[in-house]
């Protein structure tokens, strides 16, 4: 159960993924821009002015596509490592199957009207799943360390 449960998970997120990465130019503005007036008007406690929000909005973009990635870096090895305890292999299928997903996310907003596929961002994407991985991978040998410890 645990394993189909972490799977659709998994599907879950490259869902989110996609569904953001495809979104029209107007779409995508939209939603980025009303994320960055929620999140500047909670720390600022008032409305900000555009120039602010022009200022963050690209930044807050930028740390969504590393943070989008680098958790489907975590949760891919998560659902592998329920599914088979190879650490070689568990981490080549994240990796390679998060680096499909980065060039697949970037490379089809050429078919989608007001956006275009950004080299940068897709490098950003890469980079948090090599982090999400490595992140995981680490825990993993601490939590193996630790087990044949305790034996």
């Amino acid at each position: 159960m645990k394993k189909f449960i972490s799977t659709i998970i998994l599907i879950g997120w490259v869902i989110l993924v996609l569904y953001l990465s495809y979104q029209n130019g107007q779409d995508t503005a939209n939603t980025s821009m009303a994320f960055t007036k929620d999140i500047l008007h909670f720390f600022m406690r008032s409305e900000p002015d555009w120039e602010t929000l022009l200022l963050w909005d690209g930044r807050f973009r930028l740390a969504a596509h590393f943070g989008l990635f680098f958790c489907y870096g975590i949760i891919s090895m998560a659902v592998l490592s329920a599914w088979t305890d190879t650490a070689l292999l568990i981490t080549g299928l994240s990796l390679c199957s998060g680096v499909m997903l980065a060039v697949l996310s970037e490379a089809g907003k050429l078919f989608i009207a007001g956006r275009h596929c950004d080299f940068g961002e897709m490098g950003l994407n890469v980079i948090g799943i090599f982090a999400g991985v490595l992140l995981a991978v680490l825990c993993r040998q601490i939590f193996h360390k630790r087990k044949r410890e305790a034996v």
